[in-house]
């Protein structure tokens, strides 16, 4: 089936859209702030329907398998500075993942997998993950103080709470409390879509 899609027909985005890889980002107040998607040569942006024809949004997207400071991230999603930072979020809403591979050894399986800690308010955020409906921007950072490397959108299948999966994914003295693992799939790349045609932008 082909796949045609220009950035004008999407809210003025600046980049050719794959509309079978994007998905809305909710607000508290029910309404859309804005919409994920992934352009043509695998990377995500940022297009927030409510704004002005006039003007275009010039946030830079990521590239799969590239690497991202912490900060750019967060920023480019427009998520809030408080904790926890596995979740980058907004008003209770879940924007993307920043894995690490020492607390989730399992972020890049298929399926990938978030392993979400016992402490605080964790367990919450780890129901609110799993409810979560809209493809998500995923990040790994494989090593410490490593760069957060984006893998692609991915979306929630499926989460356990069940004790013998938990009990089997557990690896002391690191990882000593899991309170729900909550499973992941990731979209293909666009790339593997046939390309759009070219935007007169």
């Amino acid at each position: 089936m082909s796949v045609k899609a220009k950035a004008t027909s999407w809210n003025s985005a600046p980049f050719p859209l794959d509309p079978f890889h994007s998905g809305v980002r909710p607000r508290a107040d029910g309404k859309s702030s804005a919409e994920c998607a992934l352009t043509a040569r695998g990377a995500v942006g940022w297009v927030r329907p409510m704004i002005d024809p006039s003007t275009v949004l010039s946030s830079p997207a990521h590239v799969v398998g590239e690497g991202y400071d912490f900060g750019a991230i967060r920023a480019l999603l427009g998520g809030d500075s408080g904790p926890p930072n596995f979740v980058i979020h907004r008003d209770g809403a879940i924007l993307g993942l920043c894995l690490g591979l020492m607390w989730n050894p399992l972020a890049e399986g298929d399926p990938a997998e978030v392993w979400v800690g016992r402490k605080g308010d964790l367990p919450k955020w780890g129901m609110t993950l799993a409810e979560t409906a809209q493809p998500l921007p995923v990040y790994v950072r494989r090593e410490a103080g490593g760069k957060w490397i984006f893998t692609g959108l991915h979306q929630v299948t499926g989460n356990s709470g069940e004790l013998p999966e938990i009990q089997r994914r557990l690896k002391p003295p690191v990882i000593t409390g899991i309170s729900r693992i909550v499973f992941l799939k990731r979209f293909p790349e666009a790339g593997t879509l046939p390309e759009p045609k070219a935007s007169s932008l």
